[in-house]
């Protein structure tokens, strides 16, 4: 379901989300997963698809009559966050996701994104990475998804390598992959799949 909703909400298929988010409550998650999916997910594809993608699930909330999620303290007085210390946490986060990966690409210090990714670091490792309800292991399972369904190759040679350092096993990455062939095209699936079997091996 993760991998689901992951693609509905990187492809803005809202219609068919909020079908899977009502699902999704069908099945036991906390609606608090579920908005997380939808925040992890616009650090790939935007904020507008999270600002999108969380009004749906509001919605589908409200029709149930479940309680909306308390915000996170730290969303109602950003100046509450530490620069220094999202910092810290996002160098730690991404080097124990990615390894050697993490200073390499478009993350290397001399790249012409560097200035950008220094924000990604500390906002999308140090804070996004980092916010409770949802573990490391199932932020992974989003983010391979996401790049599935957007077709992303240079992330998906990035992070389905990683995906192994947060206890997914080959098989378990492979099948999120599938997963997402009947929400964001099959095509897509298959293109990716092949990239996975190649770093994978």
């Amino acid at each position: 379901m993760l991998a689901t909703l992951s693609a509905l909400t990187s492809k803005q298929y809202l219609t068919q989300l909020a079908d899977y988010v009502g699902a999704a409550l069908h099945i036991g998650m906390p609606p608090c997963l579920i908005q997380e999916v939808m925040i992890h997910c616009a650090m790939y594809t935007g904020f507008p698809t999270a600002e999108s993608s969380l009004q749906v699930v509001r919605g589908v909330l409200e029709e149930k009559g479940v309680s909306q999620p308390q915000t996170d303290p730290k969303e109602a007085d950003p100046n509450e966050v530490d620069l220094d210390e999202l910092e810290v946490v996002g160098q730690k986060t991404m080097r124990s996701l990615h390894d050697e990966r993490s200073e390499g690409g478009y993350a290397a210090p001399e790249s012409a994104a560097s200035g950008i990714y220094a924000t990604a670091i500390d906002y999308l490792y140090g804070e996004v990475w980092n916010r409770p309800g949802i573990t490391h292991r199932q932020r992974m399972i989003c983010s391979v998804a996401a790049f599935t369904a957007t077709e992303l190759v240079s992330q998906q040679n990035k992070f389905f390598r990683s995906a192994l350092n947060v206890g997914l096993s080959r098989t378990e990455i492979l099948e999120v992959i599938a997963q997402t062939g009947p929400y964001s095209g099959f095509p897509q699936a298959f293109n990716a799949l092949a990239v996975a079997e190649e770093v994978l091996d």
